[in-house]
């Protein structure tokens, strides 16, 4: 079991909000496990507690970003880039995570780490190309097992990627 909890941002940071919200949550966590491989993602609005409206379940959110990036120096002059820009906060659906905490609801999302599209998986496995026994190198001519990118003998065999 676990839980991931994030503060939104602000000036002021209200951990004591986000402790107390986490601490009326484990003792309820109990009562909806979650499958393996899983964990509940906690947003907290940054805002004293008695400006929290409630509590949602919702579902991820799709943020956009308009992001850009800033080139600098570090310390020993070399150059690196920086990943900044800010969130677009547009058009979220009313179910996301996003959405409840911009009005200022606690938001608690059960996220799976299987990003998986099965329907795309049944898709492609109906593929001829996956039924084939190996890939050609050119049309018509197998790999053979000795074969490999970097021409030394014991290729990978069972995958296209290594």
């Amino acid at each position: 079991r676990s839980i991931a909890v994030s503060l939104f941002w602000g000036e002021k940071r209200h951990f004591d909000v986000a402790a107390e919200i986490i601490s009326r949550f484990l003792p309820v966590m109990e009562k909806a496990p979650l499958k393996e491989r899983s964990l509940y993602n906690i947003n907290v609005p940054n805002v004293p507690l008695a400006e929290i409206k409630g509590v949602r379940a919702t579902e991820a959110g799709i943020r956009l970003y308009n992001d850009f990036f800033e080139k600098r120096i570090d310390p020993r002059g070399k150059v690196y880039y920086w990943l900044t820009g800010h969130a677009i906060d547009q058009n979220e659906s009313e179910k996301s995570d996003v959405f409840a905490v911009l009005n200022n609801f606690v938001s608690i999302t059960p996220v799976a780490f299987n990003m998986t599209d099965h329907q795309a998986l049944e898709m492609i496995s109906a593929l001829s190309f996956l039924k084939e026994s190996s890939i050609s190198d050119e049309p018509g001519t197998k790999l053979s097992g000795n074969k490999s990118a970097g021409g030394a003998s014991g290729a990978r065999q069972g995958g296209l990627a290594g």
